[in-house]
């Protein structure tokens, strides 16, 4: 019984791929349970009292964000917490550093230093507002947990995974012409 190398070649192909979705899957999963997915949340200040922050897909032109809160929903699903500052607080800041480094006056760099250092705490009042907002906002987070994930996780394994077998189908495919080219057998068979 003669052996078929073209078989062969093509039932390692087939190991071979099976061992890359297998090998990716694993490493996804293992990425996934350290590096948990984060829903990112922005918050926006606004002047109305009953409602004091508002959920926005990204801070508006000319603001920063403050640095980020963790926060956990009932669920589970750990959230990224920012807050918008308008940027007129910022400049504020920056006119009081420049006047007083043009005036050289040390009492006014300090005013400067703590003013943008105030701009990057929450006040005790922001912080319930944003945790009473953010309560509001739960259903919203733990929607978000599976679009993340896919995003996130899935996405990348789905992109190496197929870049993977491309190219090993490629490689197996250029080997197997080859092979037939020197032993004069015709394309698509086995056998001369």
């Amino acid at each position: 019984m003669a052996i078929n190398v073209f078989e062969g070649g093509r039932r390692v192909s087939i190991l071979l791929s099976v061992a890359l979705i297998l090998g990716f899957s694993v490493y996804t999963l293992k990425h996934y349970n350290e590096y948990p997915p984060y829903i990112p949340v922005t918050y926006v200040p606004t002047d109305a009292i009953e409602v004091p922050m508002m959920r926005v897909d990204e801070c508006p032109p000319l603001s920063f964000t403050t640095p980020e809160i963790k926060m956990e929903t009932k669920n589970g699903t750990v959230a990224t917490v920012y807050l918008c500052r308008a940027d007129s607080e910022y400049e504020e800041v920056i006119a009081l550093a420049i006047e007083a480094d043009r005036k050289g006056v040390s009492e006014m760099q300090d005013r400067a230093v703590k003013r943008r250092a105030a701009l990057y705490k929450h006040s005790p009042m922001e912080t319930a507002q944003i945790k009473a907002a953010f309560v509001e906002d739960e259903k919203w987070v733990d929607d978000q947990r599976l679009p993340v994930i896919l995003k996130n996780h899935l996405g990348p394994l789905v992109g190496f995974v197929s870049i993977s077998l491309l190219f090993l189908w490629v490689f197996t495919w250029v080997v197997g012409w080859i092979v037939r080219g020197f032993m004069g057998i015709p394309r698509g068979q086995d056998k001369k």
